[in-house]
């Protein structure tokens, strides 16, 4: 029981780490196998567990029935609909702490966290068997099974990872697929699609950033926390110029403090920290602004151009007597061509006509178009 570190009083992720470094370096066990059990609250076995918990009990019928009536009370959905309970404990459950201990009693040498285990061994080998040993006890005792991992073996030296924490040689980091899960949280908090007010916002991220400190801060990751910090705050700059261009947010500087990710003993620095992020979003928000006024008045001119050039521009008949030539169209310009060299171009809007007057003059369908499309006759 005293390997087993989730939801127990005075244990937690950080002894379990503590537990497997004292293994390492103390007991020299540098071989491991890391395994998950498949879907573990909702498959428990109740039938397995209510006879565990009866030996435990010396068959109390009292205590027996009042487990069993937790593990089978039913569920009711959003719909008001009643669904009966066969298998499993619902995670976070009062009693599926307690049960989860007594399913997963076993005397080999392992390290547990809820469905996440740890086996150590000294050799190969021994990791191995204790492997198999363990795998066979879910699936036979209690219908348990792992998920399939085909690189749950290893050694410190070419690395493993147990409980988001990263170990190869003597290092120690943030795993790398935690580090994704953490940007995607961010990507999340920072989404178009999030209707809530700053405030709200960064009460959330202080949320997020403590778990993390707690989680991870042991660590000392400061090239992982910096890295973090940075897309937080990237991503903050994008948000809030969206929101202050849109007119969602004011820009007068909010009075609130940046959380940051490393702890900085200034007690102003997350004041100072909003100041400068907030002077970004203003500068990219006002950039935006004008870029898009740009833009605007850039339609604008192209379309007084074009107005322009129907006006004062001086039209003509396009007149083609001579066989051997190719009349084509690129863009909105009439092209003709002899030998595949131009030999003239000019604008559809200047052309009032397009006249041929002999044999061997070639015509492509596009110029067709293009002259029924602006009403140029053909002869």
């Amino acid at each position: 029981m005293n390997t087993s570190y989730g939801y127990r009083p005075g244990k937690g992720h950080f002894k379990a780490i503590r537990r497997v470094e004292h293994r390492l370096k103390n007991e020299r066990k540098t071989w491991t196998a890391h395994r998950d059990i498949d879907n573990f609250f909702d498959t428990l076995n109740q039938d397995l567990l209510l006879n565990q918990f009866s030996e435990l009990v010396d068959g109390d019928e009292l205590l027996i029935k009042l487990v069993a009536l937790w593990l089978r009370m039913g569920l009711v959905d959003k719909k008001g609909r009643w669904h009966n309970v066969e298998s499993g404990v619902r995670q976070g459950h009062v009693i599926s702490p307690l049960l989860d201990e007594f399913a997963s009693k076993l005397n080999i040498g392992w390290i547990r966290y809820a469905d996440d285990y740890l086996i150590q061994d000294y050799t190969k080998e021994g990791v191995e068997i204790a492997d198999t040993q363990i795998i066979d006890f879910l699936k036979d005792k209690l219908s348990l099974k792992v998920n399939n991992n085909t690189n749950a073996i290893s050694d410190i030296q070419n690395g493993f990872t147990f409980l988001g924490v990263y170990f190869c040689g003597d290092k120690r980091a943030i795993a790398q697929h935690k580090m994704d899960k953490i940007q995607k949280k961010i990507a999340w908090l920072f989404s178009e699609k999030n209707p809530k007010s700053l405030e709200s916002i960064v009460e959330q991220l202080l949320q997020m950033i403590d778990g993390w400190r707690r989680h991870y801060g042991f660590l000392n990751p400061t090239d992982q926390f910096s890295k973090i910090q940075q897309v937080i705050e990237n991503k903050f700059i994008s948000f809030a110029s969206g929101r202050i261009k849109n007119g969602q947010w004011s820009k007068n500087l909010p009075n609130i403090q940046f959380p940051l990710l490393i702890a900085d003993n200034d007690l102003s620095a997350g004041s100072k920290r909003m100041k400068y992020l907030w002077q970004e979003a203003l500068r990219i928000s006002n950039t935006s602004q004008i870029q898009e006024i740009k833009k605007i008045a850039d339609k604008e001119v192209s379309k007084r151009r074009r107005k322009y050039h129907r006006e004062h521009t001086q039209n003509t008949d396009l007149v083609i007597t001579t066989p051997g030539y190719f009349i084509g169209k690129r863009s909105e310009r009439i092209i003709v061509r002899k030998k595949q060299q131009i030999v003239s171009e000019m604008p559809a809007i200047r052309l009032t006509g397009l006249t041929i007057g002999g044999k061997g003059v070639s015509l492509s369908s596009d110029v067709v178009e293009l002259c029924i499309s602006k009403e140029i006759y053909i002869h």
